[in-house]
């Protein structure tokens, strides 16, 4: 059984030993569609600043906005745009999929229900020449079953099942015929990544990202736009799939060079490094470093963020401080009162008691923490949060569209000397 834990353990080594803090390195996600890349772009959008994230990058017009003042980038946009915007000394993120299971996901993706909705609703992010061929691709691909749309669009088949891999790699727009060239270029462009994933080895995948940006280790929280409602179609006979197979022999080409810079990284692991948030004055528009929370959200001019879909999460800080310490943790909000019945807090693994704080109508939770854990910690503090329990607001509150399991959100925290203990 593969040990996440020892992948990361081997390059960042103990706590004491941990990379010095440093500037926001700047990084670009070149999310390939159908590749298990939402799930590493919620990853990835919590652990920069709020404030200092672009995403979107190629739609309408974000295309006006310089993306280089931003700390990171996203997109589906081509390896073209980051040439054109000069971001190419940016650390470059990707993920590929074996080529004929991009295809097939690809291509049940666009047949639901509620893609057509979202163009529609979104219309304002595209311009009308994208809009159209929008329209067109998810109209014939529900209309039609996999045979019928290979066969009779080759067009729209080869532009969103053929060799799209090497498109965004390679070609500069989404549109170009493709040949030699393009895959050349696009296994040049591929070499100068920062960072290749495998969606089939995707804890791997993550265990290693974290390790290259110099984070502790962040699982996923498994497939977050996955289309589970065709995985029973994706049995397809054996024509079928060699003409995915024929649609994407570039693709083959690229993918089989992501196995070998993959497998490069796994032994030659390499370890960057990335400024650990303070815990003398934490607020959730920087780093989030640490699993089990949704992505932050912006209230009343507050960043805030939610801990679930699971009841546990913790927190990765930096401290300078060898003594006792108070720990105040501010509260937005908790989904459900029995929250407060079940919460518990540790620091390090060690579960602590806590205190329940009002100040008005804003609440906090205080957590001692005793000197000798304090200068055991080696400058690092693991704040772990375990509410017992998570809901989907649309389940409680009448109304609302939000699915999402959430726990308690927080705004920020305080750590300072104490004098007590």
């Amino acid at each position: 059984m593969l040990d996440l834990a020892k992948i990361w353990n081997s390059v960042i080594g103990s706590r004491k030993d941990s990379a010095p803090l440093c500037d926001i390195p700047k990084t670009a996600f070149l999310h390939i569609p159908k590749t298990a890349g939402t799930t590493v772009h919620h990853i990835l959008l919590n652990c920069f600043p709020g404030g200092r994230i672009f995403t979107n990058a190629e739609r309408g017009n974000n295309q006006k906005v310089d993306p280089s003042t931003f700390d990171f980038i996203s997109g589906h946009f081509n390896y073209s745009y980051l040439i054109e915007r000069g971001l190419t000394g940016h650390r470059i993120v990707t993920i590929f999929r074996d080529p004929v299971g991009r295809a097939l996901s690809h291509f049940y993706f666009l047949k639901q229900d509620r893609l057509l909705d979202l163009v529609e609703r979104e219309d304002e992010a595209y311009d009308q020449s994208e809009l159209e061929l929008a329209r067109e691709v998810l109209a014939k691909a529900r209309e039609n079953d996999l045979a019928d749309f290979i066969r009779k669009e080759p067009f729209l088949a080869n532009i969103t099942l053929g060799d799209y891999q090497t498109r965004l790699m390679g070609a500069p727009d989404k549109l170009s015929p493709l040949d030699s060239s393009h895959l050349d270029l696009a296994l040049k462009h591929l070499r100068n990544c920062f960072f290749v994933g495998l969606t089939e080895r995707m804890n791997e995948s993550v265990a290693l990202l974290c390790q290259r940006m110099g984070w502790p280790l962040i699982l996923p929280q498994g497939s977050l736009n996955s289309n589970k409602e065709n995985k029973g179609k994706r049995q397809q006979p054996p024509e079928l799939l060699q003409a995915l197979k024929d649609l994407n022999r570039m693709d083959q080409v690229l993918y089989e060079e992501a196995q070998k810079l993959f497998e490069e990284s796994l032994k030659n692991p390499v370890a960057e490094k990335f400024p650990i948030p303070d815990a003398a004055n934490f607020t959730l528009e920087q780093s989030i470093l640490g699993e089990g929370w949704q992505i932050r959200d912006k209230e009343n001019g507050e960043w805030i963020c939610w801990s679930g879909p699971e009841s546990k999460s913790w927190l990765e800080l930096s401290t300078t401080l060898q003594s006792s310490a108070q720990m105040i943790i501010g509260l937005f909000m908790v989904i459900h009162p029995e929250i407060f019945e079940r919460l518990k807090l540790s620091i390090n693994g060690v579960d602590l008691p806590h205190t329940i704080l009002r100040d008005g109508e804003k609440l906090r939770l205080k957590v001692a923490i005793p000197g000798k854990m304090m200068r055991e910690a080696n400058g690092r503090l693991r704040l772990g949060i375990d509410t017992g329990v998570t809901h989907c607001p649309a389940d409680l509150f009448s109304g609302s569209p939000d699915r999402r399991k959430l726990g308690l959100a927080i705004t920020g925290i305080r750590l300072k000397k104490s004098y007590f203990f």
